[in-house]
């Protein structure tokens, strides 16, 4: 990781500190969403020496049981740079196209039909209601038997 600073100390401390965010093991029963968070903050940790992500480094991350091919036609659809040399400005790449990318790469169009089943496309979250009648009568969790 390259830190840029007023001082060593100060650079020190930066890097101490997004290290032990980026790379707490520990953390457990975190949300998915804070997982691709963190995720992404390591990937745009990763420049190179231009400053820029390298394609490479999102080929290597998203390459487990996917063909290169795939990946570099999800990043052209998204718009971003898609060849296997190619770079990405840090800035092209926020988090909500990271996650687009994570969508068209390992979709879970499972869970979006379940919710939708569940919800009835009302809105983007379940209340609890809705939530403690899936435990009881959906959920594989049912012999939990949840009141609330």
């Amino acid at each position: 990781m390259y830190m840029v600073a007023d001082s060593p100390d100060t650079a020190r401390k930066w890097t101490e500190g997004l290290r032990s965010v980026i790379h707490n093991f520990r953390a457990n029963n975190v949300c998915p969403m804070t997982c691709l968070k963190k995720h992404w903050m390591r990937m745009c940790f990763l420049t190179n020496v231009n400053g820029k992500i390298p394609v490479r480094t999102i080929t290597r991350t998203f390459a487990s049981g996917k063909t290169e091919k795939g990946i570099f036609q999800a990043l052209k659809e998204l718009g971003l740079p898609s060849g296997k040399n190619d770079e990405i400005e840090h800035t092209a790449f926020p988090f909500d196209i990271f996650y687009a990318l994570t969508q068209k790469i390992c979709p879970r169009t499972d869970i979006e039909e379940l919710f939708k089943k569940i919800n009835g496309d009302k809105s983007d979250f379940l209340n609890v209601d809705q939530l403690v009648s899936f435990l009881n009568e959906v959920s594989s969790l049912s012999f939990i038997n949840f009141t609330v």
